[in-house]
């Protein structure tokens, strides 16, 4: 059975203006998913301007169902992954950093794991650290030789244990698991930062259905 796939947006104020580029990226997808959800907090601090450009975004036609939430509240990143999961309606949920770049497989890559993995519940990745803020363009996205295609039967994984949760290098904050499980254990709201860590051991030492990849599948913009 093929599984549908739910892609979560957490977004603050201050990374509302990366959305539109995100979205270009997301079109280029080798597998686009059914859904992007994107939850977007503390819009009061947007300008007219801003807000109605955002809104503008959900007139467009993309391969994929677009919605997204506004929220007058200060929401954390818990807090807007919650909030996106809740109106999710796909078999796995996909997190996306508004300010990350996806690995144009990186949808078909995880499809792909949960579907041959049918207990897995659970799937964290590998990912690439960029020491420059410059935003990466759509219009130059497919040329990034980080988006070298991949056989996704050559990619080597492990099914994480507490022995060798280490010995994959993974992303904490961009992960995907399947739907019914974020129904019983949510992002922890009472945590500004740390709640994606957090969330993953758990479900590592409460399911052992953890599976880890050992392919970077996002770009980090670090500083």
């Amino acid at each position: 059975m093929s599984l549908s796939i739910s892609v979560l947006i957490p977004c603050v104020s201050y990374h509302a203006k990366l959305l539109d580029n995100l979205l270009h990226i997301l079109k280029y997808q080798t597998v686009a998913p059914k859904e992007i959800i994107i939850s977007l907090s503390s819009i009061s601090k947007l300008s007219e301007e801003r807000l109605n450009s955002i809104r503008e975004l959900e007139k467009r036609e993309y391969p994929f169902a677009l919605k997204i939430l506004y929220h007058h509240e200060d929401l954390w990143a818990s807090g807007n992954k919650n909030r996106a999961a809740a109106v999710a309606t796909g078999d796995i949920l996909v997190v996306q950093d508004a300010d990350d770049i996806p690995h144009i497989q990186r949808i078909e890559v995880i499809k792909y794991f949960f579907e041959q993995h049918k207990d897995m519940i659970h799937l964290c990745h590998g990912y690439f650290l960029r020491h420059n803020m410059t935003v990466i363009k759509h219009n130059v996205y497919k040329l990034l030789p980080f988006n070298n295609k991949v056989n996704v039967k050559s990619i080597r994984y492990i099914y994480c244990t507490t022995e060798n949760r280490r010995t994959i290098r993974v992303t904490n904050g961009e992960m995907a698991v399947r739907r019914e499980v974020w129904q019983k254990h949510k992002w922890n709201e009472t945590r500004r930062t740390g709640e994606d860590t957090n969330f993953n051991r758990f479900i590592e030492r409460k399911y052992n259905k953890t599976i880890y990849l050992n392919f970077a599948l996002i770009i980090y913009n670090k500083a």
